[in-house]
């Protein structure tokens, strides 16, 4: 009888402990960068444990993960990425395999393309003509069930925040339409393609606000799918999350407005603040370092022509970044009598720990540096 008794204890004991045990089952989520990550936190909230692969200060473009890092993506459910090539040197990590689901946090986005907003000043000269897009950008065959699903997706997230989806030649399409970057050549021989030549797609997604919003609401859906347990969580911290976006979205335009109009130009370290460009009115007129990337290395001719831009356009400031050296910056400064300011680009600091953080500081910095 005792053992009975003793039997009937043990199975109560697990039917009790089962339910527990499967509550705390957590995901585990992993954001590719500061940015991202802070994102996704906000969406999950206490319902998942999330992770941020990169560190404040690190540049996504020379990222390289560490064998750690490799275990780390190996164990999460899930990997938010930006995606459109940003997270280069991920990308060979991914291509060998992992056990977790990747995510392109920005697949709803209408990318840009590199040099939209750079080249608006030369006029005719421009090369927006898109009629005879490369390979890199076509969406060859028909597409699938689950790319019908995400475009439907994504035209409700599009219609749910109030946001047009423009579609004029700066414009690509929506990431999960097109392909960004190339990395695999017919001939082995052949010369890596410039991934950031005018006509490529501008990665920096974030630096617009509404774009943000819709990382919101695909997080949200993402995370929903693989914990539907915790949905209600998700749906309820992404609504707030939103709402308070949109009140930076409103918040950056206003401190941004009062800049002159013949002001209103951009000269940065390497260009990465394309999208913020064409959201609030301002315009790319030179970078330090030539196209998205920061390896690259300008020539003398380079230098030359952009010193000559900043006196052309009576540029005020050179804005340099939290990722990238300022030392060119600074030379092309004191040759042209613009002033240094800096912002923060690819990664948040300790200074601005959140995005919202990061855009105010980032407006507020270029508001003061451009205004008379």
């Amino acid at each position: 009888m005792k053992r009975v008794w003793l039997l009937l204890l043990v199975a109560l004991f697990i039917s009790l402990l089962s339910p527990v045990q499967a509550q705390d089952e957590r995901l585990t989520v992993i954001g590719s960068t500061t940015i991202v990550a802070d994102v996704l936190q906000h969406v999950a909230g206490d319902a998942a444990d999330v992770v941020s692969l990169m560190q404040y200060g690190q540049n996504p473009h020379t990222f390289e993960p560490t064998g750690q890092d490799i275990a780390l993506l190996d164990e999460a459910d899930v990997v938010f990425v930006n995606g459109a090539g940003f997270e280069e040197g991920l990308l060979p990590v991914f291509e060998e395999g992992t056990n977790s689901t990747l995510v392109e946090i920005s697949a709803c986005v209408n990318i840009l393309s590199f040099g939209a907003d750079m080249h608006e000043h030369e006029g005719e000269d421009a090369d927006h003509d898109h009629e005879g897009e490369d390979a890199d950008h076509d969406h060859e065959g028909e597409a699938g069930e689950h790319d019908h699903e995400l475009d439907a997706a994504c035209m409700g997230y599009y219609e749910t925040l109030g946001l047009e989806l423009h579609e004029d030649e700066a414009h690509l399409g929506m990431l999960h339409e097109i392909t960004c970057g190339a990395h695999e050549h017919e001939d082995e021989g052949a010369e890596e393609e410039d991934e950031h030549e005018p006509g490529s797609c501008d990665p920096h997604i974030w630096t617009d606000v509404q774009n943000v919003m819709l990382w919101t609401l695909y997080a949200r859906d993402v995370l929903s799918e693989l914990d539907p347990m915790h949905a209600d969580v998700y749906a309820a911290n992404a609504a707030a999350y939103v709402g308070e976006l949109q009140a930076l979205d409103a918040e950056v335009e206003a401190i941004l407005a009062p800049i002159p109009e013949e002001r209103r130009v951009l000269v940065t370290n390497h260009q990465a603040l394309g999208y913020m460009a064409y959201r609030y009115d301002l315009q790319m007129v030179g970078t330090v370092i030539p196209g998205g990337s920061t390896t690259a290395e300008p020539s003398a001719e380079d230098v030359a022509a952009l010193i000559e831009v900043i006196e052309d356009y009576g540029v005020p400031a050179i804005f340099t970044e939290n990722i990238v050296s300022n030392t060119l910056a600074t030379q092309i400064a004191e040759a042209t009598g613009a002033q240094i300011a800096q912002l923060y680009t690819g990664s948040l600091n300790s200074d601005a720990p959140t995005y919202v953080d990061y855009m105010r500081y980032n407006a507020t910095t270029i508001a003061a540096a451009l205004g008379e």
